[in-house]
């Protein structure tokens, strides 16, 4: 039998803590026997809609994502981990993508996927949360590919609930 772990954390604006619990996360649950690790959407960090977009565009969130490469290669894990990615230069300079990255136990992304439905709720004098806002919505599934515990189909919460999966 094949052992999977779930990580929960609670990442704050502060990469570099999140990067720390993370990576001590994938040790204790390697050590456990864990061959897949999964972390949630947005480990890298959960900060204000004003810090978004810099703190996608940091030297800490780019190491992040080295970081956690280098910590499945050292402990033979696949991990599954959600972040903020930046767009290409040209692109809309003030958005990121909400990506789930696969990552495998050499420490290669094997897969990025980029959330499609984005959460957007905007009650007239209550409640307004508006991820596009800051967030570009990707365009498409990802098929699945093999890992330790069988194929893995790399999505979120918020797309896994809409139709749109259940077509691809």
């Amino acid at each position: 039998m094949t052992l999977a772990a779930v990580a929960q954390l609670c990442s704050g604006g502060i990469i570099a803590e999140n990067l720390a619990v993370s990576k001590s996360l994938i040790q204790k649950a390697a050590g456990l026997g864990a061959k897949v690790i999964f972390f949630p959407e947005a480990t890298d960090f959960i900060a204000p809609s004003s810090q978004v977009s810099a703190l996608t565009r940091s030297k800490e969130n780019a190491n992040f994502v080295q970081e956690l490469c280098a910590a499945a290669r050292t402990f033979k894990t696949f991990v599954s981990v959600g972040v903020h990615e930046p767009p290409a230069q040209s692109q809309d300079a003030d958005r990121c993508y909400n990506t789930q990255l696969l990552i495998d136990n050499n420490g290669n992304i094997l897969q990025k996927y980029r959330k499609v439905h984005l959460f957007d709720v905007d009650i007239k004098g209550g409640l307004s949360i508006l991820e596009s806002n800051t967030t570009i919505p990707g365009t498409n599934m990802e098929e699945p590919v093999p890992s330790p515990v069988g194929n893995l189909g790399v999505g979120m919460p918020r797309d896994i609930q809409s139709a749109f999966s259940s077509k691809h």
